[in-house]
Protein backbone atom coordinates (compact mmCIF):
# COMPACT_ATOMS: atom_id res chain seq x y z
CA UNK A 1 0.00 0.00 0.00
CA UNK A 2 1.29 3.16 -1.44
CA UNK A 3 0.85 5.21 2.34
CA UNK A 4 2.73 2.31 4.20
CA UNK A 5 5.34 2.81 1.73
CA UNK A 6 5.60 6.41 2.13
CA UNK A 7 5.70 6.34 6.13
CA UNK A 8 8.96 4.01 5.43
CA UNK A 9 10.78 5.74 2.43
CA UNK A 10 10.60 9.56 4.33
CA UNK A 11 13.14 7.88 6.96
CA UNK A 12 15.36 6.84 4.39
CA UNK A 13 15.27 9.77 2.54
CA UNK A 14 15.98 12.61 4.86
CA UNK A 15 18.52 9.86 6.57
CA UNK A 16 20.21 10.78 2.89
CA UNK A 17 19.99 13.69 2.54
CA UNK A 18 20.57 15.91 5.46
CA UNK A 19 23.95 16.70 3.95
CA UNK A 20 22.88 17.92 0.97
CA UNK A 21 24.41 21.54 -0.19
CA UNK A 22 27.13 20.95 2.14
CA UNK A 23 30.02 23.09 1.63
CA UNK A 24 32.71 23.77 4.08
CA UNK A 25 31.62 25.89 6.30
CA UNK A 26 27.33 25.33 5.34
CA UNK A 27 24.78 22.58 5.23
CA UNK A 28 21.48 23.56 3.46
CA UNK A 29 18.87 21.03 4.51
CA UNK A 30 15.30 21.31 2.57
CA UNK A 31 12.04 20.70 4.84
CA UNK A 32 9.43 21.24 2.29
CA UNK A 33 8.44 18.13 1.72
CA UNK A 34 7.73 16.58 4.99
CA UNK A 35 6.10 19.88 6.23
CA UNK A 36 2.62 21.23 6.53
CA UNK A 37 1.74 24.57 7.86
CA UNK A 38 -0.72 25.91 10.25
CA UNK A 39 -1.27 29.69 10.28
CA UNK A 40 -3.90 30.64 12.91
CA UNK A 41 -4.83 34.57 13.24
CA UNK A 42 -5.33 35.21 16.46
CA UNK A 43 -7.99 38.06 16.43
CA UNK A 44 -10.21 35.60 15.01
CA UNK A 45 -9.08 32.39 15.16
CA UNK A 46 -9.02 31.58 11.77
CA UNK A 47 -6.90 29.44 10.01
CA UNK A 48 -5.37 27.48 6.89
CA UNK A 49 -3.22 24.34 7.12
CA UNK A 50 -1.60 23.80 3.75
CA UNK A 51 1.28 22.12 1.99
CA UNK A 52 3.83 24.32 -0.68
CA UNK A 53 5.62 26.87 1.45
CA UNK A 54 9.41 26.31 1.37
CA UNK A 55 11.55 25.19 4.15
CA UNK A 56 15.12 25.51 4.09
CA UNK A 57 17.71 25.85 7.16
CA UNK A 58 21.21 27.25 5.94
CA UNK A 59 23.68 25.51 9.30
CA UNK A 60 27.50 27.66 9.53
CA UNK A 61 29.23 25.28 11.37
CA UNK A 62 32.15 27.63 11.61
CA UNK A 63 30.21 30.27 13.54
CA UNK A 64 27.37 28.27 15.13
CA UNK A 65 24.53 30.13 13.40
CA UNK A 66 21.34 29.09 11.85
CA UNK A 67 19.66 31.01 8.69
CA UNK A 68 15.91 29.86 8.15
CA UNK A 69 14.17 31.05 4.99
CA UNK A 70 10.32 30.43 3.89
CA UNK A 71 8.65 30.90 0.96
CA UNK A 72 5.39 30.80 -0.34
CA UNK A 73 3.57 30.44 3.48
CA UNK A 74 -0.10 30.62 2.71
CA UNK A 75 -1.95 32.74 5.05
CA UNK A 76 -5.98 32.91 5.98
CA UNK A 77 -6.91 35.71 3.59
CA UNK A 78 -4.88 33.40 0.76
CA UNK A 79 -2.46 35.20 0.14
CA UNK A 80 0.99 34.36 0.08
CA UNK A 81 3.97 35.21 2.91
CA UNK A 82 7.67 34.52 2.78
CA UNK A 83 10.44 35.05 5.61
CA UNK A 84 14.01 35.11 6.59
CA UNK A 85 15.63 34.72 9.52
CA UNK A 86 19.33 34.98 9.45
CA UNK A 87 22.54 33.95 11.36
CA UNK A 88 21.06 33.34 14.77
CA UNK A 89 22.70 30.87 17.99
CA UNK A 90 21.74 27.74 18.03
CA UNK A 91 22.69 24.93 21.23
CA UNK A 92 21.78 21.66 22.38
CA UNK A 93 19.57 20.78 23.95
CA UNK A 94 19.83 17.82 27.00
CA UNK A 95 18.16 14.96 24.18
CA UNK A 96 20.66 16.20 21.14
CA UNK A 97 18.51 18.28 19.24
CA UNK A 98 19.51 21.56 17.32
CA UNK A 99 18.08 24.44 19.33
CA UNK A 100 17.22 27.88 18.46
CA UNK A 101 15.37 30.71 20.27
CA UNK A 102 14.09 34.01 18.66
CA UNK A 103 12.90 36.41 20.88
CA UNK A 104 12.52 39.25 17.95
CA UNK A 105 13.31 39.39 14.31
CA UNK A 106 12.49 42.26 11.77
CA UNK A 107 12.67 40.27 8.33
CA UNK A 108 12.11 42.24 5.13
CA UNK A 109 11.77 40.11 1.58
CA UNK A 110 10.86 41.65 -1.69
CA UNK A 111 10.37 45.13 0.05
CA UNK A 112 7.55 43.23 2.67
CA UNK A 113 8.78 43.95 6.15
CA UNK A 114 7.54 41.81 8.94
CA UNK A 115 8.15 41.14 13.01
CA UNK A 116 8.55 37.36 13.70
CA UNK A 117 8.55 37.06 17.58
CA UNK A 118 8.58 33.74 19.80
CA UNK A 119 10.60 31.48 17.06
CA UNK A 120 10.69 27.74 18.57
CA UNK A 121 13.41 25.43 16.57
CA UNK A 122 14.73 22.29 17.26
CA UNK A 123 15.95 19.96 15.14
CA UNK A 124 16.11 16.00 16.31
CA UNK A 125 18.50 13.98 14.13
CA UNK A 126 17.09 10.67 16.05
CA UNK A 127 18.43 7.60 15.05
CA UNK A 128 18.35 3.71 15.42
CA UNK A 129 21.54 1.64 14.49
CA UNK A 130 21.49 3.31 11.14
CA UNK A 131 18.14 4.08 9.97
CA UNK A 132 17.31 8.04 10.68
CA UNK A 133 14.31 9.46 11.74
CA UNK A 134 14.72 13.36 11.91
CA UNK A 135 11.97 15.76 12.94
CA UNK A 136 11.65 19.56 13.11
CA UNK A 137 9.44 21.33 15.64
CA UNK A 138 8.93 24.76 14.43
CA UNK A 139 6.70 27.67 15.33
CA UNK A 140 6.57 31.47 15.36
CA UNK A 141 4.46 34.47 15.57
CA UNK A 142 4.39 37.37 12.83
CA UNK A 143 3.16 41.05 13.33
CA UNK A 144 1.92 39.99 16.21
CA UNK A 145 -0.99 38.87 14.66
CA UNK A 146 -0.54 35.25 13.76
CA UNK A 147 0.58 32.14 15.17
CA UNK A 148 2.27 29.49 12.84
CA UNK A 149 2.74 25.77 13.76
CA UNK A 150 5.08 23.80 10.98
CA UNK A 151 3.70 20.11 11.00
CA UNK A 152 6.48 17.45 10.52
CA UNK A 153 4.72 14.75 8.97
CA UNK A 154 4.77 11.83 8.86
CA UNK A 155 6.22 11.86 12.40
CA UNK A 156 7.40 9.11 14.84
CA UNK A 157 6.97 7.95 18.30
CA UNK A 158 8.34 5.37 21.06
CA UNK A 159 6.95 4.06 23.93
CA UNK A 160 5.75 0.97 25.86
CA UNK A 161 2.37 -0.51 24.69
CA UNK A 162 0.07 -2.07 27.39
CA UNK A 163 -2.80 -4.20 26.25
CA UNK A 164 -5.84 -5.44 28.56
CA UNK A 165 -7.87 -8.39 27.32
CA UNK A 166 -11.41 -9.45 27.92
CA UNK A 167 -10.19 -11.49 30.68
CA UNK A 168 -8.35 -8.35 32.84
CA UNK A 169 -4.82 -10.27 31.69
CA UNK A 170 -2.51 -7.63 30.83
CA UNK A 171 0.44 -8.10 28.29
CA UNK A 172 2.95 -5.18 28.14
CA UNK A 173 5.03 -4.58 25.16
CA UNK A 174 7.91 -2.40 26.27
CA UNK A 175 10.40 -3.62 23.13
CA UNK A 176 11.41 -0.26 21.85
CA UNK A 177 11.87 -1.52 18.46
CA UNK A 178 8.05 -1.19 18.36
CA UNK A 179 7.37 2.77 17.08
CA UNK A 180 4.30 4.78 15.91
CA UNK A 181 4.05 6.93 13.02
CA UNK A 182 1.60 9.79 11.67
CA UNK A 183 1.12 11.33 8.85
CA UNK A 184 -1.57 14.42 8.45
CA UNK A 185 -2.97 15.14 4.55
CA UNK A 186 -4.70 18.62 5.15
CA UNK A 187 -6.43 18.21 1.38
CA UNK A 188 -8.66 15.65 3.17
CA UNK A 189 -8.35 16.12 7.32
CA UNK A 190 -7.56 12.55 7.85
CA UNK A 191 -4.57 11.23 9.02
CA UNK A 192 -3.30 7.74 8.65
CA UNK A 193 -1.38 6.28 12.08
CA UNK A 194 1.23 3.18 11.23
CA UNK A 195 1.87 0.84 14.09
CA UNK A 196 5.36 -0.81 13.07
CA UNK A 197 6.92 -3.75 14.86
CA UNK A 198 3.22 -4.17 16.65
CA UNK A 199 2.97 -6.90 19.40
CA UNK A 200 -0.60 -6.90 21.16
CA UNK A 201 -0.74 -9.97 23.27
CA UNK A 202 1.67 -13.24 24.09
CA UNK A 203 3.45 -15.05 21.26
CA UNK A 204 1.75 -12.66 18.69
CA UNK A 205 4.24 -11.94 15.94
CA UNK A 206 5.32 -8.68 15.50
CA UNK A 207 3.56 -6.80 12.52
CA UNK A 208 3.07 -3.66 10.48
CA UNK A 209 -0.36 -1.91 10.59
CA UNK A 210 -2.20 1.02 9.09
CA UNK A 211 -5.26 2.86 10.53
CA UNK A 212 -6.47 4.88 7.38
CA UNK A 213 -9.04 7.77 7.27
CA UNK A 214 -8.80 9.11 10.78
CA UNK A 215 -10.58 12.80 11.02
CA UNK A 216 -8.32 15.35 13.41
CA UNK A 217 -7.81 18.52 14.36
CA UNK A 218 -4.97 20.71 15.08
CA UNK A 219 -4.00 23.60 16.77
CA UNK A 220 -0.58 25.49 17.39
CA UNK A 221 -0.12 23.54 20.09
CA UNK A 222 -1.53 20.25 19.91
CA UNK A 223 -3.44 17.36 17.98
CA UNK A 224 -6.20 15.10 18.11
CA UNK A 225 -7.21 12.17 15.67
CA UNK A 226 -9.83 10.21 16.44
CA UNK A 227 -11.92 7.93 14.71
CA UNK A 228 -14.95 5.28 16.44
CA UNK A 229 -14.04 3.14 13.86
CA UNK A 230 -11.39 1.34 11.84
CA UNK A 231 -10.56 -1.34 9.76
CA UNK A 232 -6.28 -2.11 9.88
CA UNK A 233 -4.44 -2.74 7.08
CA UNK A 234 -1.25 -5.30 6.68
CA UNK A 235 0.76 -5.19 4.22
CA UNK A 236 -2.16 -3.37 2.15
CA UNK A 237 -4.80 -6.27 2.92
CA UNK A 238 -7.72 -4.95 5.12
CA UNK A 239 -8.46 -7.27 8.25
CA UNK A 240 -12.24 -6.61 8.99
CA UNK A 241 -11.80 -9.20 11.57
CA UNK A 242 -9.04 -7.23 13.46
CA UNK A 243 -11.98 -4.31 13.63
CA UNK A 244 -10.33 -0.99 15.63
CA UNK A 245 -12.75 0.87 17.33
CA UNK A 246 -12.54 4.01 19.99
CA UNK A 247 -9.16 4.99 18.70
CA UNK A 248 -7.49 8.36 19.24
CA UNK A 249 -3.92 9.22 18.94
CA UNK A 250 -3.37 13.25 20.97
CA UNK A 251 0.05 14.84 21.36
CA UNK A 252 1.94 18.34 22.00
CA UNK A 253 4.03 18.89 19.12
CA UNK A 254 7.46 17.77 19.86
CA UNK A 255 5.68 16.45 23.68
CA UNK A 256 4.32 13.39 24.79
CA UNK A 257 1.73 11.51 22.54
CA UNK A 258 -1.16 9.21 23.77
CA UNK A 259 -2.45 6.32 21.78
CA UNK A 260 -5.52 4.15 22.86
CA UNK A 261 -8.08 1.97 20.72
CA UNK A 262 -9.86 -1.38 21.05
CA UNK A 263 -9.31 -4.48 18.55
CA UNK A 264 -12.19 -6.44 18.40
CA UNK A 265 -11.09 -10.15 17.10
CA UNK A 266 -13.86 -12.41 15.32
CA UNK A 267 -13.65 -15.53 13.03
CA UNK A 268 -16.51 -17.63 11.06
CA UNK A 269 -17.94 -20.21 13.21
CA UNK A 270 -17.53 -23.08 11.08
CA UNK A 271 -21.32 -24.62 11.91
CA UNK A 272 -23.63 -21.27 11.75
CA UNK A 273 -20.98 -18.98 9.38
CA UNK A 274 -21.80 -16.41 11.91
CA UNK A 275 -18.99 -14.17 13.36
CA UNK A 276 -18.14 -15.01 16.47
CA UNK A 277 -15.34 -12.66 18.95
CA UNK A 278 -13.02 -14.75 20.13
CA UNK A 279 -10.72 -11.67 21.69
CA UNK A 280 -11.02 -8.01 22.89
CA UNK A 281 -7.99 -6.55 23.61
CA UNK A 282 -7.23 -2.67 24.70
CA UNK A 283 -4.85 -0.91 23.62
CA UNK A 284 -2.34 2.11 25.13
CA UNK A 285 0.59 3.56 24.73
CA UNK A 286 2.24 7.02 26.24
CA UNK A 287 4.89 8.08 23.13
CA UNK A 288 7.82 10.12 23.68
CA UNK A 289 9.77 12.10 20.99
CA UNK A 290 13.03 9.88 21.34
CA UNK A 291 13.80 6.86 20.42
CA UNK A 292 15.89 4.47 22.58
CA UNK A 293 19.85 4.29 22.61
CA UNK A 294 19.82 7.63 20.35
CA UNK A 295 22.97 8.29 18.30
CA UNK A 296 24.80 11.63 18.81
CA UNK A 297 24.71 12.49 15.29
CA UNK A 298 23.29 15.83 14.73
Amino acid sequence: MKLFRLLFSVMVVLGLSSCLGETSNTITQEFTPYIQSLVVETATGSSVMSTGATYQVNNNIDNGTLSLVIRNLKMPDNTMMSLEIKDQRYTYNEQGAMVMRVPSYTTTVAGMSHTVTNLNFEYYSRYMGSQAFPMLNLSYDIDGEYTVRAIYSPAYYWGTTTVVDQDGKTYVNDDMSSFYGIQFFSDTRTATVGAFGAKFAEGMPALNMTFEKIPFTVSPYSYSAVSDEIIPKIGGTSYPDYKITDFSMTGTWGGQQSLNFTCTVTKEDKETKEKVVTGVYRVSSTLSIMPPKTSEKN
